[in-house]
C-alpha cells in the first residue's frame, strides 16, 4: 500500500540523513585552515533535493557558508563539467591558479579541477588502491582528507 511505502522511506530517508555528520578532526582542520585565510567551497554531484538534505545533515552551511555549497542539480553541468568549478571560484572571489581540489573521486574530482584548470588536485584514495593507468592523474593523493592540512600548511604539523 503507498501509505506503507511512503511511510518506510521517510523512515529511512530520516535515518539515512542522521549519518550524515562531518568528523570532529575533519572539522577542526578545516577551522585551523580557514584561520589561515583558506577559502572552501562544496561542490557536490546529484539531485538539488536529495544533496541538499545531506549537506543539511551534516551542517555544511555553518561550515562552508550556504553561498560555497554547490549542487550540479542546481547547474547547467555536473563535476567534471569546468563550468561547475568556475561557479564554486566565483563564489569564493579566487582564480583557478589559487584553487586546489580535493575529493575522493578520481574521474568527477581530479579530472573536473584538470578541466577546470586549477593549482591542484588532491585525490583522496581512502581504501582505494592506486588509479588506474588511464585515470586522471591528480597533483597529490592522501589516504585521509585529514592529510590535506599538511600538504597545504607543511609547517604546522
Amino acid at each position: 500500500d503507498a501509505e506503507v511505502a511512503l511511510a518506510a522511506h521517510n523512515e529511512w530517508s530520516t535515518t539515512r540523513l542522521s549519518h550524515f555528520r562531518i568528523p570532529p578532526p575533519v572539522v577542526d582542520m578545516l577551522r585551523r585552515l580557514q584561520a589561515r585565510g583558506y577559502k572552501m567551497a562544496v561542490v557536490t554531484n546529484g539531485h538539488a533535493e536529495i544533496q541538499r538534505g545531506k549537506l543539511r545533515a551534516c551542517d555544511a552551511g555553518a561550515l562552508f557558508g550556504e553561498s560555497a555549497l554547490i549542487v550540479s542539480g542546481e547547474q547547467p553541468h555536473a563535476k567534471p563539467h569546468a563550468s561547475i568549478f568556475q561557479t564554486a571560484l566565483s563564489k569564493l572571489g579566487v582564480s583557478a591558479d589559487e584553487a586546489v581540489m580535493v575529493g575522493d573521486n578520481i574521474q568527477a574530482d581530479v579530472l573536473g579541477g584538470i578541466n577546470a584548470g586549477l593549482h591542484a588536485t588532491v585525490w583522496v584514495r581512502g581504501d582505494s588502491p592506486e588509479p588506474p593507468a588511464d585515470a586522471p592523474l591528480p597533483t597529490h593523493v592522501v589516504a585521509s582528507v585529514l592529510e590535506v592540512e599538511q600538504l597545504l600548511m607543511p609547517s604546522t604539523q
